[in-house]
């Protein structure tokens, strides 16, 4: 007689680990994806696209840029000439070819093998680096829930809750739900992903001799309940951020009240049956 529970203690412990990778990636992977996703999305492809859009052998206007090239073959621009203006000298950048790169906050074109020319004046680069005009407006897309971390989203909160006597009350009355919401799905997440892989290895322990077919009902059951109760507790209006965590955390008491008893009782009901 090897203890049932040690037996799915493994599995029970690998659900620990993706528990805690789940609360490291929300609160790290998360936040650099869809800050790096919105960076590419609002920024960089409309100005490598709009530059790359032009026609060639035209002389085009890009932003207080005078741009021309012969060709363009995916991504890099052959031929390239840029005339512009600064302190109200007239620069040509020349080059045969250019590529773009992003550094920072802002992005470049990268010229190779170029030629500046200032009136009778020129010199020579390799490579030459021109901050690319901003063709975008000066507001900047409204940063995600989802892009901030547990620390922002407090204060962010406490930001919104001192507005709600201002009158922006309005928009932060809607901001602060979400926000509430969000900070207590950070928390429960990871702890229900745990509480799932306890309740599957003890589900399927205690309820072997049953079958599969009555192992994949009670944990469908278990899951429907779960989910039932996700959709029907959270608050419809504005509520305090202990009342927000307090009604998000009833589906995961839910599966304490059936995991853990599942789990300390699966080697006496393995032993009787």
């Amino acid at each position: 007689g090897q203890s049932l529970k040690r037996i799915i203690l493994a599995p029970i412990l690998m659900g620990l680990v993706i528990s805690a990778l789940c609360f490291v990636v929300q609160n790290t992977l998360q936040l650099w994806a869809i800050t790096r996703a919105n960076d590419l999305i609002y920024y960089e492809l409309p100005q490598k696209l709009s530059l790359e859009s032009l026609p060639p052998n035209e002389m085009n206007t890009y932003g207080d840029w005078k741009v021309s090239f012969e060709g363009n073959d995916g991504g890099t621009l052959y031929g390239i000439d840029i005339v512009t203006e600064k302190d109200g000298k007239r620069f040509m950048y020349t080059a045969e070819s250019a590529t773009f790169q992003r550094k920072g906050t802002g992005n470049y074109l990268v010229l190779n093998h170029a030629m500046v020319i200032e009136e009778t004046m020129f010199s020579r680069f390799d490579p030459l680096e021109l901050l690319l005009p901003s063709l975008l407006p000066e507001s900047t897309p409204k940063v995600s829930r989802y892009a901030m971390t547990l620390s922002e989203l407090h204060r962010q909160d406490k930001q919104l809750n001192a507005q709600l006597n201002t009158p922006e009350k309005a928009l932060a009355y809607a901001r602060l739900i979400v926000i509430r919401r969000e900070i207590a799905e950070r928390y429960l997440t990871p702890l229900t992903t745990f509480l799932f892989s306890l309740f599957g290895c003890s589900a399927a322990i205690a309820f072997s001799k049953r079958g599969k077919s009555h192992i994949f009902a009670v944990t469908l059951g278990v899951i429907i309940a779960y989910y039932v109760l996700i959709t029907l507790v959270p608050s419809s209006g504005l509520a305090s951020l202990s009342e927000v965590m307090l009604r998000a955390s009833i589906p995961t008491i839910f599966l304490m009240l059936v995991a853990f008893p599942l789990y300390f009782t699966c080697d006496r009901i393995k032993k009787i049956r």
